[in-house]
């Protein structure tokens, strides 16, 4: 279910404007969403009976956002054009991200 919403929602987007965006955008999909994993992993540490593996993939399933809620919300709000397709393509992107902390275990 979920591949046919990404490709919708990827296809709204201009490869103009990600042009733009790449360098936000890139800091937004690894650097943060790499950061929110390893806060909800140590997070989950401290205060549940999880091992730190399993943390750390708790971590990272909770650490993407769903893209098509984003741009949804985004048409809502009247955003500019311009944060539209960077808040869009970070949550493209980060899904792509998210299993990263699991893979370098």
């Amino acid at each position: 279910m979920l591949p046919p919403l990404l490709y919708a929602s990827a296809e709204e987007m201009s490869l103009r404007d990600l042009k733009i965006v790449w360098r936000p955008v890139t800091v937004l999909a690894l650097g943060l969403v790499l950061a929110s994993a390893a806060a909800v992993g140590f997070l989950a540490v401290a205060l549940t009976p999880l091992t730190a593996p399993m943390a750390l993939v708790l971590g990272a399933v909770l650490a993407s956002t769903d893209p098509v809620a984003v741009t949804a919300l985004g048409r809502r709000l009247a955003l500019p054009g311009r944060v539209q397709t960077m808040v869009q393509a970070e949550s493209l992107f980060n899904d792509a991200t998210s299993p990263w902390p699991v893979w370098w275990r």
